[in-house]
């Protein structure tokens, strides 16, 4: 998953994890795992196999290029 300024707090695992690891069912009235696990980056590098040359992934406004 990639994080971008405006989710700033998901660069920090551990507050993340309290954002986005759990919600609240409204139907059973408890807690239900969501996005367990997850790892977050500010950038990620794809490596294509067959090509030369990789991808990167960033959020849009991110960087000047």
């Amino acid at each position: 998953m990639i994080w971008g300024n405006h989710d700033i707090t998901l660069k920090y695992p551990k507050k993340a994890a309290r954002q986005l690891a759990t919600y609240f069912d409204e139907i059973t009235s408890g807690t239900k795992e969501l996005l367990n696990d997850l790892i977050y980056n500010e950038s990620i590098i794809l490596d294509v196999e067959g090509y030369t040359k990789n991808i990167l992934l960033i959020h849009e406004h991110q960087a000047d290029l």
